[in-house]
């Protein structure tokens, strides 16, 4: 029983879509197909994994994360309503320092130049990324004069041994806690 037939279509126009254009063999789609059929079916992809991994763990294959950073055509569906659109959007409509609403009909998907990211985009991003894993983990900073601790709504908090002063932490959330 396929209970998200949209969903479904869209990854299914995806897969079209990467064939038409050879962005990978066509044993990689057909393996992509069945997968997609299987989830839909079961609820659980399957993922070809060449070594032990924990109950619920999703392999990733080395060649991958060594893959080029790639810009798509568009942020956002073409063929979604505005506030189905992601947030970003919003951005060009704003004019700063005014109260003028924006105009849901002039909302649109932004365009990108579509191939390889810029190198500062990259970095931005894997900064942004590095920073987001290191939040909620519990490891010790490289600095000897750091604690790190957790409050009591959970954030954790970067502490000098020394002082007590807070120098830093935070949660994912930023200024929308």
């Amino acid at each position: 029983m396929e209970v998200y037939v949209r969903q479904h279509k869209r990854i299914d126009n995806v897969l079209e879509e990467w064939q038409s254009q050879r962005y990978f063999d066509q044993s990689v789609i057909e393996e992509l197909r069945d997968a997609a059929r299987e989830a839909g079916s079961t609820g659980k992809a399957r993922v070809r994994d060449s070594g032990e991994r924990k109950e619920g763990a999703v392999a990733i294959d080395k060649s991958i994360k060594d893959l080029p950073f790639l810009m798509p055509a568009t942020h956002g569906d073409l063929s979604a309503p505005y506030y189905e659109l992601p947030a970003a959007n919003m951005m060009p409509h704003i004019i700063p320092n005014t109260s003028i609403p924006i105009n849901a009909q002039q909302m649109r998907p932004l365009q990108f130049v579509p191939g390889p990211a810029d190198p500062k985009l990259i970095g931005a991003v894997e900064s942004f990324l590095k920073e987001a894993d290191g939040i909620y983990s519990l490891q010790e900073p490289d600095d000897e004069g750091i604690s790190m601790e957790m409050d009591e709504i959970g954030q954790l908090i970067m502490r000098d041994k020394i002082t007590g002063e807070i120098i830093g932490g935070g949660s994912y959330y930023g200024w929308s806690k």
